[in-house]
């Protein structure tokens, strides 16, 4: 395999990204995939794809999926258009898709939360059918390759053992499943008078919004907080021309931040559509970890090593900045809370953190019995036996679908969440307790950014710290700062 097939990869991802940050970014109505797979169909064609040997596993796993992508474009564009195009209306305000999670996190009235979710639910199922139709596309289309079923093809493509994952995940929601209904139960009856087994989806935004916390972070601050953060690792993010920082306003942009490596590391996009609150911060903290990570990536890697290895280790460096929020040292320095008000907004992150990790451990479990059996008809109640049994609160079934993500992206998200406590752990003790203003930390995440995506979470692991994989730091720091 020639550099020519990987020059037109690399073409080929930087449409494709800029493509979506276009209209994710709420700059383009519609997502137009289908020219831009007509240009390069000839780069996964299945002849192209088997003529590349197995051990080239992420090159052939990369372009196995823009297959499956390829294949599917239609569905993908159908949904993202009926998403673009819709509109709701409560109290005779018209709400575009986009702004209905925001709404919903911000509106006190409970009723007024109830018909927005109620008419978000209205709206998922119809488009269930194409979700139905996209998901049995791509199980029809990758055993025409020679890794098997969906869920085969992603454990060997990945190189992850999703079975023993699945038992890690298992053992942390036993283990963290007191704190987790104790505090959840506590503080909603406190915060809202609602107990945990009566509340919803519609609730659980609005009660961690965390509206007593904003005089501490003003939305007008958060490029400055940015850079100065950025500047004591060592960072100049004015002199980054690679970084480009999008938090502008717009009715149709997408309420999820992301990051958009259009070209790795020549032209990195960071977009985040601001809410208020902590949570602007925190996500787009999480966000700039990716887009630092991708704009310090060497360009002499193979592209493969570059943008295609494993999907959690770029989640590893944006837990390691969004987190800095649960670190009460690191909001002495930059947010002035001290005390009990301190304590408090500490116990607010990590019952926030700990409901995040129940919830996608609940993605995973019931992304494992639905890529297993491929058993569409029964995903609804896969969806809502899972998410019950790690959340507590009323799961609309409706939801199934629409809250999959593919590619097993919760195993790679779970997998990245209790690294990062190993790795902050590592940099408190290495470079003390103040580490994020040590430029010497700066340098040595620096350092591991410029692997790119070398190497898998385990072996970044056992690089830096020594010690293989282990979810304990994480779950004792649950249990001692969410004491029941």
């Amino acid at each position: 395999m020639g550099n020519n097939l990987r020059e037109e990869i690399e073409s080929f991802l930087r449409d494709l990204t800029c493509e979506y940050y276009k209209y994710g970014s709420g700059q383009k109505e519609h997502l137009d995939l289908a020219p831009i797979y007509k240009k390069y169909a000839h780069i996964f064609e299945i002849d192209t794809i088997n003529a590349i040997p197995p051990e080239e596993r992420k090159l052939r796993g990369f372009l196995i999926n823009s297959y499956l992508n390829n294949a599917t474009k239609k569905i993908l564009e159908s949904i993202a258009k009926k998403k673009s195009e819709k509109r709701f209306y409560l109290n005779e305000q018209e709400i575009t898709f986009s702004q209905l999670q925001v709404l919903i996190q911000n509106l006190h009235n409970r009723e007024d939360r109830k018909k927005l979710h109620e008419l978000k639910i209205e709206f998922v199922k119809e488009l269930e059918p194409l979700y139905r139709e996209y998901l049995k596309g791509v199980y029809s289309e990758v055993v025409k390759f020679s890794y098997g079923k969906y869920f085969e093809f992603m454990e060997r493509i990945q190189n992850i053992d999703f079975s023993h994952y699945r038992d890690a995940f298992y053992f942390f929601l036993k283990e963290t499943e007191r704190i987790y209904t104790h505090n959840m139960n506590k503080y909603l009856l406190l915060k809202m008078n609602i107990s945990l087994n009566s509340a919803t989806l519609y609730d659980t935004p609005y009660f961690f919004r965390a509206r007593e916390f904003d005089n501490k972070f003003k939305a007008k601050y958060l490029k400055d907080f940015l850079t100065e953060f950025l500047l004591n690792l060592g960072i100049d993010i004015e002199k980054q021309k690679n970084v480009h920082l999008d938090l502008e306003v717009r009715p149709t942009k997408s309420p999820r931040a992301f990051c958009a490596p259009c070209e790795v590391p020549n032209n990195v996009y960071l977009c985040v559509l601001p809410q208020g609150g902590y949570r602007d911060y925190e996500t787009t903290l999480h966000e700039m970890g990716h887009t630092q990570h991708f704009a310090h990536t060497s360009c002499t890697l193979r592209i493969e090593d570059r943008t295609m290895g494993d999907m959690g280790l770029s989640e590893v460096y944006a837990f390691l900045f969004q987190y800095l929020l649960t670190d009460p040292v690191f909001v002495e320095y930059y947010f002035d809370i001290y005390g009990e008000d301190l304590d408090h907004f500490i116990k607010h992150i990590m019952l926030a953190r700990l409901f995040l990790g129940r919830r996608y451990v609940g993605k995973f479990l019931y992304e494992y019995d639905l890529h297993k059996t491929e058993n569409i008809e029964k995903s609804e109640d896969m969806y809502r036996e899972h998410l019950t049994k790690a959340l507590f609160i009323k799961i609309p079934k409706e939801l199934a679908l629409f809250d999959l993500d593919m590619g097993f992206y919760s195993a790679n998200y779970l997998r990245a969440w209790f690294a990062e406590a190993m790795l902050s752990e590592f940099l408190r003790t290495k470079f003390g307790k103040k580490w994020f203003i040590n430029k010497k930390a700066g340098n040595l995440l620096k350092e591991l950014w410029f692997e790119g995506k070398r190497w898998q979470i385990e072996e970044m692991l056992d690089k830096v710290t020594g010690r293989p994989f282990d979810m304990a730091p994480l779950i004792e720091s649950f249990k001692g700062i969410l004491r029941t």
